[in-house]
């Protein structure tokens, strides 16, 4: 079973399990806030006088001893069923603030913490990204789109993804690998009730590249590019150019093109699933996949996740990524 406590931050908390009807908690792997919808029944026969919800409460919400959020009212919608339902948020979605960050030679880490110090948010594990980005220059831009650009070159230039989240109050950087579920397995007589496949080259796939950098004392501007030949004849041109700041050196714009081909010249799998829930389960987590009727039996990031609380039913919906 969940319990879901309720905290008024006066020092009064109120243990509202047994009035839930339902509970829909999301997270997503990149750029949202993790959110709870909460709805229960406030009874006028059960509830103590002084008992009340309003926007800024704090809720936490467990299934047996796993913590799933730590979160913040956001809106309180109540009708005339006496059904109320919360919509909460955990502190990333605090992120979502505009600022600006101007700064040279910093990784995604002292990013995350330069940042989450200006709101004065929680901050627990962080891990070390140690990639130097040679400059940001962002201004007038949502915190969270800052932190996911600076972990986006980080991936691109070492191939190596990290996963940005609030672990039950806490913000968290933590490599993909570290994200695996020991010993999941899904697919195959094995939980999944339904599930829904494409395959595409529309969206992040690339097998030109180009990344410009002007040089400002000669005046112009050079060009660098990566390409592979044998998809280009499968596929067509699928070509993308950006620019790179005149702080990288020439061999820096080489690893990047490097980096980006391999990472770019190849369909992405999607694939939607309908499960049994299993709490340890949240965007950017991974697990081995196996649907035998499709040919996947690989690893599967999780990109969106839903999990699915009312009564004694946990389900759960991903949307998952696996690579060919």
């Amino acid at each position: 079973m969940f319990e879901v406590i309720l905290d008024n931050r006066d020092g009064t908390m109120w243990n509202i399990s047994e009035l839930i009807t339902s509970i829909t908690w999301k997270t997503s792997r990149i750029g949202k806030a993790g959110s709870v919808d909460i709805t229960f029944v406030d009874d006028p026969y059960w509830r103590n006088e002084s008992f009340r919800f309003e926007v800024g409460n704090i809720v936490r919400v467990k299934k047996g001893e796993t913590p799933l959020i730590l979160a913040y009212i956001f809106e309180v919608s109540e009708g005339l069923d006496r059904k109320v339902t919360l919509k909460c948020y955990d502190q990333t979605r605090y992120l979502m603030a505009s600022d600006h960050y101007v700064e040279v030679n910093v990784t995604a880490t002292e990013v995350i913490k330069t940042l989450a110090g200006r709101l004065e948010l929680k901050v627990g594990d962080l891990a070390d990204t140690k990639y130097i980005i040679p400059k940001i220059s962002e201004d007038a831009q949502k915190m969270m789109d800052i932190i996911c650009k600076a972990l986006t070159e980080t991936m691109t230039a070492t191939l190596e993804t990290f996963v940005f989240y609030d672990d039950f109050g806490e913000l968290v950087l933590k490599s993909l690998q570290d994200m695996k579920v020991d010993r999941l397995v899904l697919g195959d007589n094995a939980q999944v009730s339904d599930y829904s496949k494409s395959v595409s080259i529309d969206n992040d796939t690339y097998n030109y590249i180009i990344l410009a950098q002007d040089d400002k004392k000669a005046g112009i501007r050079n060009l660098y590019k990566a390409q592979d030949s044998s998809t280009i004849a499968k596929w067509g041109r699928l070509q993308v150019y950006d620019t790179v700041d005149e702080k990288y050196n020439v061999e820096q714009i080489k690893q990047l093109l490097d980096a980006r081909i391999k990472l770019s010249n190849r369909p992405t799998r999607k694939l939607s699933i309908t499960a049994l829930g299993d709490a340890r389960i949240r965007a950017g987590s991974s697990f081995r996949l196996q649907l035998s009727a499709i040919g996947v039996d690989s690893d599967a990031v999780v990109t969106e996740c839903t999990h699915k609380f009312e009564g004694n039913e946990h389900t759960m919906s991903l949307e998952v990524v696996v690579r060919e």
